[in-house]
């Protein structure tokens, strides 16, 4: 822990169009990360980087008006040093080599989004290697 001591929290916007859901993240979240910002669609979550400017985006794939994979390629293409975090609630191979392809820096499963997120955000912030949590064990 030394070695994060003296680091700062990161900022992160959440995007998701079910509202239950957001609360639910925030509240996991609130002791690791300021939540700058929660949004409902792509669109939305397009306007709350460019306002709040945070490190990391948690954005949920199935999203109304601009999906996540839409969303994660114009911020990557925006602000390439932004950590970007797809969330889905399917477990599908397709997904994770979507949300590879659009540049995210990791995927999670919903289901085990409350035990995953905070580490997937964590690698997100830091720049290390992709992170997946998945529900079942990926061949």
């Amino acid at each position: 822990m030394s070695g994060h001591a003296m680091r700062r929290r990161p900022r992160v916007v959440l995007a998701d169009d079910y509202a239950p859901l957001l609360v639910s993240w925030r509240r996991i979240l609130d002791a690791s990360c300021d939540i700058v910002d929660a949004v409902a669609d792509g669109r939305e979550v397009l306007a709350a980087v460019k306002a709040h400017h945070p490190d990391v985006v948690v954005l949920d794939i199935a999203m109304p008006d601009v999906n996540g994979l839409v969303a994660c390629r114009e911020l990557k293409a925006d602000f390439p040093g932004i950590g970007v975090v797809l969330v889905s609630a399917f477990d599908d191979a397709a997904f994770q080599q979507a949300a590879d392809a659009a540049g995210a820096s990791a995927f999670v499963v919903k289901s085990v989004a409350a035990d995953e997120l905070e580490r997937a955000i964590e690698h997100a912030f830091g720049g290390t290697s992709p992170f997946r949590a998945y529900t079942r064990q990926q061949r």
